[in-house]
C-alpha cells in the first residue's frame, strides 16, 4: 500500500515537471494581480486550518504553504520563462510533492512512519536531482527509451 501511494505520488511529480506553455506571456499587471490572488488564497487556507487541531494543523499549514510556494514559482515562471525560474518550478514541485507525501506519513507509526518519511525524503531527492539535469522533459527522455 505505501509503495503504491508513493508510485502515484512519483507519477504525478513526473507529470508536473511538463512545462506548461499554455499561458506564455503575462503583463506586469496580471502577474501582480496573480500574486495577488496567490496570497488571499494562502490566507484563506490558513484561516481553513485553523479548525483543525495537532497534527492535522501542522499537516493542513505544511500543503497550504507547499500550495502558495507551488503557485507562485508556476505564475513567476510564466511571467519570466527563464531557466532559473523553471529550476525553481521544478523545485516547488518537489517540495509540494514532499509535503503531500509528509502528510500521508504523519497517520502511521514506528516503523511504518519511518518508513514512509523515508521514501518521501528519497522521493525529493530524486525530484531535486531531475530538476537539476538540464534535460527533464519527457520529450527530451523519449529518443533516449526509443533507441532500447
Amino acid at each position: 500500500m505505501i509503495r503504491f501511494e508513493f508510485a502515484a505520488l512519483a507519477a504525478a511529480f513526473c507529470i508536473a515537471l511538463i512545462p506548461d506553455t499554455a499561458h506564455a506571456g503575462m503583463s506586469q499587471s496580471a502577474y501582480k494581480a496573480a500574486l495577488d490572488e496567490i496570497a488571499a488564497q494562502h490566507a484563506s487556507d490558513q484561516a481553513g486550518c485553523r479548525a483543525d487541531v495537532d497534527q492535522a494543523y501542522a499537516d493542513c499549514m505544511a500543503e497550504a504553504k507547499a500550495r502558495a510556494a507551488l503557485s507562485k514559482a508556476e505564475v513567476t515562471a510564466v511571467y519570466n520563462p527563464s531557466a532559473r525560474n523553471q529550476y525553481d518550478l521544478a523545485l516547488a514541485k518537489a517540495e509540494s510533492v514532499y509535503a503531500t507525501a509528509l502528510t500521508a506519513c504523519s497517520s502511521r507509526a514506528g516503523n511504518a512512519k519511518s518508513k514512509c518519511r523515508q521514501d518521501a525524503s528519497d522521493l525529493r531527492t530524486r525530484a531535486r536531482t531531475e530538476a537539476q539535469s538540464p534535460s527533464r522533459s519527457i520529450d527530451a527522455k523519449a529518443p533516449a527509451a526509443a533507441a532500447r
